[in-house]
């Protein structure tokens, strides 16, 4: 674990989004850390950092997960703070876990790998979504401006990709994440960018694709839906205001369960014991004679 003294500060580094989907990975940091980068929306700009790094770093005690402030020009973004850390690795001379120094070079590159090259629609072409690291602690216009060109090539794929599949018979693997490139765009009236799904399915709150309506575990991003929500309502993004009605059914059964109270009573009373005849010290009488027997 990293000293928790106040001449101990780690180096960091800040990585911007644009992009308006909920972005997370989960790395064998400080025991297991997930990093969450939250979705950009044009009215904010939200400042987030791993949960560890406010409880661990003297210079950042305090400091809550997510600050959100409002943005009036309608250019809000995201931020995600990390740091230099340690990874839970096994020793092979010992056979047991030891904490290695994790350079936020390295860091960094994993997060940009996942979200960016192995993103949903990433094969199309495009460079991905609109995250991108940055040079200082808040982004300069000409980051800014890259990391939203960046986005408007790739839902440009998106938007192109969802057109061929709906001329090719294909509409129904069009997903919400095609729509919101559409909007995003400004595209309106084309026949693919209304919603086709029935009404036994339901649109993952993490990722935005359609999965089915009981479904806990999301098919595309893998995200546990339950812990998803527990994780985001402080921050007003409830399953109720994504239409999860099942997840929320859930949620209210676990409140339900842990308001219960949980007072141990006292334990019943054994029944009395079956009570021995006392012993008088007079044998008992000899037992009868098999009838027929010899003297």
């Amino acid at each position: 674990m990293f000293p928790t003294h106040q001449d101990f500060i780690p180096r960091s580094t800040t990585i911007l989004s644009v992009y308006p989907i909920r972005k997370t990975a989960t790395m064998r940091h400080i025991g297991q850390t997930t990093y969450t980068m939250p979705p950009a929306d044009k009215g904010l700009i939200r400042v987030a950092q791993p949960d560890w790094a406010c409880k661990v770093f003297d210079f950042q005690k305090n400091l809550p997960p997510l600050v959100e402030t409002p943005c009036n020009n309608g250019d809000g973004y995201s931020l995600l703070c990390i740091y230099d850390t340690f990874q839970s690795v096994t020793d092979p001379s010992t056979e047991r876990p030891e904490d290695k120094p994790m350079m936020v070079e390295f860091v960094r590159q994993d997060l940009l790998r996942q979200w960016v090259s192995q993103s949903f629609g990433s094969n199309l072409g495009a460079s991905g979504p609109g995250i991108i690291a940055i040079a200082g602690t808040t982004p300069t216009e000409e980051e800014l401006a890259r990391a939203r060109a960046m986005q408007h090539e790739f839902f440009t794929a998106l938007v192109m990709s969802a057109r061929d599949l709906y001329t090719t018979g294909h509409a129904k693997e069009i997903n919400n994440r095609h729509r919101m490139a559409g909007e995003y765009l400004g595209i309106q009236g084309e026949a693919w960018m209304q919603s086709i799904k029935p009404k036994t399915l339901k649109t993952c709150g993490s990722c935005g694709a359609d999965i089915d309506h009981i479904a806990i575990t999301c098919n595309s991003c893998s995200a546990n839906l339950v812990k998803f929500y527990q994780e985001m309502i402080p921050y007003g993004i409830t399953p109720e205001s994504r239409g999860d009605h099942f997840v929320a059914d859930i949620l209210k059964r676990y409140a339900a369960a842990n308001s219960v109270n949980t007072t141990v009573a006292p334990p019943a009373p054994e029944p009395p014991k079956s009570i021995k005849p006392p012993i008088t010290g007079i044998a008992p009488p000899p037992k009868p004679e098999a009838v027929g027997a010899r003297p």
